[in-house]
This record gives structure tokens, C-alpha cells and sequence, in this order.
């Protein structure tokens, strides 16, 4: 709740990925994006978890836009690990975008970064969306 109030207070000035790209309609049909907007904290994290489990099924790579998630807590840090676990095992390329440095400590005190690879991890879309590129060029050779 401190947290909550702390972000609310003090609303988040910086912009860490500033694309407005809102058309995903060029990108690959391979290629998914989920956008997680506020904090992952325990009131939202099932919904989100089961969300990105629906869209990843669906998709070789999947893009999860972080952009505007200032802290995650323990239940939505473990759902969302459980989310990603989800999806590797379906053998979906992950790939987070616009995370800032509090959620990276989050992702590796949690381990979470073992799952997904600090290489699939970007401060911004562009970078994102060329490395997904790759994977789903790399995921329909196979």
C-alpha cells in the first residue's frame, strides 16, 4: 500500500520507452505484445498472469511491454513468474520491453531473468521488436 501511495505521490515523470506505436499490424503473426500498465501487485497479478498465458499460446514470441510498471509485489512477482514458466515450457520466446532498473532487481532477485535471459530484457519497443524478429525468423526454420 506504501508503494502504491509512493507512486501515486510521486507519478512517474520519465518516459523509459517513448514509441507511440499503438498499430501492431506490421509486426509478424508470430509475434504477440501485452502491454502490463500500473503495478503488478496482488490484485492484478492472476488476471495478468492468465492473460499473457492466452496471448502467448497463440504466438512463437511474445512481447511484454513494461514501460509503465513502476513495482511489482511478491503475489504479482510469483504469478507472473508462473506465467512465464507457463509459456517456456510451450516453447515461446519471451522478451520484456521497457523495463526500468526497480523491476530488474525485482526479475533478478526472483530469479525470473534465469527464465527469460537478460539478452530478451530492453529499455525499448525498437530494440524488442528487432530481437523478436529474429526469434520468429529463427522459430519458423525449425
Amino acid at each position: 500500500m506504501k508503494r502504491m501511495a509512493d507512486v501515486n505521490k510521486n507519478k512517474l515523470t520519465k518516459n523509459i520507452d517513448s514509441d507511440l506505436i499503438d498499430d501492431y499490424s506490421s509486426l509478424p503473426k508470430d509475434i504477440s505484445i501485452y502491454e502490463i500498465s500500473g503495478p503488478l501487485f496482488f490484485a492484478s497479478a492472476k488476471e495478468y498472469a492468465e492473460v499473457i498465458k492466452s496471448i502467448g499460446s497463440k504466438s512463437k514470441v511474445i512481447i511484454i511491454r513494461m514501460r509503465h510498471v513502476p513495482f511489482m509485489d511478491a503475489t504479482g512477482i510469483h504469478n507472473f513468474y508462473e506465467a512465464l514458466i507457463s509459456l517456456n515450457k510451450m516453447g515461446i520466446h519471451i522478451i520484456l520491453s521497457g523495463v526500468n532498473n526497480t523491476i530488474i532487481e525485482e526479475l533478478n532477485r526472483n530469479n525470473i531473468t534465469d527464465i527469460i535471459g537478460n539478452e530478451n530484457i530492453f529499455d525499448a519497443f525498437n530494440k524488442a521488436v528487432a530481437k523478436a524478429k529474429a526469434l520468429a525468423v529463427v522459430s519458423s526454420l525449425d
